[in-house]
């Protein structure tokens, strides 16, 4: 648990092998606002919701990156396109 710059480099090995996996994207979102590298996170979550728009979970992860980076305007507007 807590080894976070391991899991962002396995999630970019996987996403170099399926570079249309979401769910990478996802979950390396996840890895990054967890080493509080929220523009990091934010990107991801981006391509993450561009692979699946409908998919909500990319778009709490928008949310989860701009809460991080304190932009709560912008949190609440993910949150809700989600919904």
């Amino acid at each position: 648990a807590g080894r976070f710059d391991d899991a962002v480099a396995h999630f970019t090995t996987a996403i170099e092998a399926d570079p249309q996996s979401h769910v990478l994207f996802s979950n390396r979102s996840a890895a990054y606002a967890k080493l509080e590298q929220y523009k990091a996170s934010l990107l991801d979550a981006n391509q993450c919701i561009k692979l699946a728009p409908t998919w909500a979970k990319g778009h709490s992860r928008r949310g989860a990156a701009y809460v991080g980076l304190r932009n709560w305007r912008q949190a609440i507007v993910a949150y809700e396109e989600g919904l």
